[in-house]
């Protein structure tokens, strides 16, 4: 029988970092890799004015995710939502609505899951992280859909099944694409997400 770890730093690859896209750390000895980093997608926009006493005028131009106004303007921060709970893989689905009813030009910043860590026994590879784009878009009227990629899977059940990569990120046309599967020597060689 194997043992049982308490928490990460007692035996299994470190857990790639929440919202951050990380890889999974590979699995030391008899542990399985790490689970990699769930991804995340960032968008702002410059509000229209600021009224003299600082307050912000005809500001907010869309909803959706987790709002902020900073620095003159709004951040909308999008973490996963549906099925997000470990060992679950289910399809993500959000929106940023523009409320406008005209386009804006938005910065963005799109990164996929991370990819597993390696399972034993064996020489044991880290997963890679999740694809990192950003840019400018201009976003139409409406509901632009948003899907936050899960983290590749690590294999607690000590099967020594192959790592997974993470799942892809998206925000209306743009695509980061999730990180590849850690490769170990009983698991088989590493993967790519493309």
């Amino acid at each position: 029988t194997y043992p049982t770890p308490v928490g990460e730093s007692a035996g299994y690859g470190w857990n790639g970092v929440a919202s951050g896209g990380g890889g999974g750390g590979g699995g030391p000895a008899a542990f399985p890799g790490g689970r990699g980093g769930i991804g995340k997608m960032v968008v702002r926009y410059q509000i229209g004015t600021v009224a003299a006493d600082g307050a912000p005028t005809n500001s907010q131009k869309a909803t959706g995710g987790h709002c902020a106004l900073y620095n003159n303007k709004w951040i909308h921060t999008f973490t996963r939502q549906t099925n997000s709970g470990p060992g679950v893989m289910g399809v993500d689905v959000q929106a940023f609505t523009n409320t406008t009813g005209a386009p804006i030009e938005v910065e963005y910043v799109v990164i996929g899951g991370g990819g597993s860590g390696a399972n034993p026994s064996g020489y044991c590879g880290g997963g890679g992280a999740g694809g990192y784009r950003t840019g400018t878009l201009t976003v139409p009227p409406g509901p632009n859909p948003v899907s936050v990629g899960q983290g590749g899977l690590s294999d607690y059940s000590y099967n020594h099944q192959d790592a997974n990569q993470g799942q892809q990120t998206t925000f209306a046309t743009i695509i980061s694409r999730g990180g590849g599967a850690g490769g170990g020597k009983a698991s088989g060689p590493g993967g790519n997400a493309d």
